[in-house]
């Protein structure tokens, strides 16, 4: 069994800014505790994923708080990401 890459497509939802926004709250979560789990994986949606597509706010300030500890070399994890999230000065 090969392993196949998942491609995101963009969706025209028709620009009635009265329709909410598809969102899942359970995926938000599974790929934050993903990427929290294995930094490697962060490589696999670099570019793809972006802070802006999280519904959430907190669900984005986490997407972000990895970006951060990341691209310094640093561990992205549940203890780490709240050092970041408290102080932004990291």
């Amino acid at each position: 069994m090969s392993q196949g890459t998942a491609t995101v497509q963009a969706v025209d939802f028709g620009g009635n800014a009265n329709q909410p926004v598809p969102h899942s709250l359970e995926a938000e979560q599974a790929l934050l505790g993903l990427l929290m789990l294995n930094n490697r994986l962060y490589e696999d949606v670099e570019g793809t994923i972006k802070p802006e597509y999280f519904y959430i706010p907190t669900h984005t300030a986490i997407f972000e708080g990895i970006q951060q500890l990341l691209f310094k070399g640093y561990e992205a994890n549940p203890i780490s990401l709240k050092e970041v999230i408290n102080d932004t000065s990291i």
